[in-house]
């Protein structure tokens, strides 16, 4: 998503949320979609149903219910505002969902059909990351980081890698208690890599670099917490800058 459209849908949904001013004519006029209309019926059945049709119509009615939304006095219609407000930013989440996703799904699409010809007998995989300062959906957030131990994206252990929190960084220390370390090989053959330096060598590299296509680089992975002290090697295969990066990667033994 663009940094337009993500200062649009924070705008919209800031200006949705503040309170309806005291006394204003424009808190009286009775919502004009019919749909709108019932979220504010008493029957809470009517005003389910009326949510279901409103988010089945997806991000096009999300203004119409930000309007609504202004209009109540979050002093004495808490009711109300409870029902509209998360209403609001489910819209909101779909719009950053639905650009997302046509902005991804094609890398990640590349990315299954490479894992599915590799050889099932080989080493090698392949992982897609979006970078960080372009999510906004639920659905992606976590597409920013991966875990090579675990050989899948997210945030729950063992991360190894987070893509474009700033830039096209690639960092490898996510929390407290890792000792992750990564080095730049730059343009070499990735088939002549064969092995990491010692760890005496790896804890002397750096926690953070730039992503750059077709660059070979090494990962020592230490993490005590998780049991983790294995090293690895990727390559970017290809990216768009600021918005993915996709690469392939196997572990290698470390020297003594």
């Amino acid at each position: 998503m663009t940094p337009t459209i993500k200062s649009r849908l924070a705008f919209a949904l800031a200006l949705a949320l503040l309170p309806a001013i005291a006394g204003s004519e424009d808190k009286k006029k009775p919502p004009a979609d019919k749909d709108v209309a019932e979220l504010l019926r008493d029957d809470v059945e009517v005003y389910l149903a009326a949510r279901i049709r409103i988010l089945a119509r997806r991000p096009s009615c999300r203004e119409l219910v930000a309007e609504q939304l202004r209009q109540i006095d979050p002093a004495t219609d808490v009711r109300l505002r409870l029902r509209l407000a998360p209403l609001v930013e489910e819209l909101a989440n779909m719009e950053a969902l639905e650009a997302e996703a046509r902005r991804l799904e094609p890398v990640l699409r590349r990315r299954d059909d490479l894992e599915k010809d590799a050889d099932p007998k080989g080493t090698k995989h392949f992982a897609a990351l979006a970078a960080r300062k372009s999510l906004h959906s639920n659905a992606y957030k976590y597409l920013c980081y991966f875990s090579f131990p675990r050989n899948m994206n997210g945030y729950e252990t063992a991360v190894s890698l987070q893509y474009g929190n700033g830039g096209d960084n690639l960092d490898v220390v996510m929390y407290g208690g890792q000792k992750n370390t990564i080095r730049d090989l730059g343009t070499v053959d990735d088939a002549a890599v064969k092995s990491a330096p010692n760890a005496a060598e790896t804890e002397l590299w750096g926690t953070s670099l730039v992503a750059e296509k077709d660059h070979v680089y090494i990962e020592h992975c230490l993490d005590e917490r998780e049991s983790v002290n294995q090293t690895f090697k990727f390559k970017v295969v290809d990216m768009k800058p600021g918005e993915w990066i996709l690469i392939e990667w196997e572990s290698i033994p470390q020297d003594k």
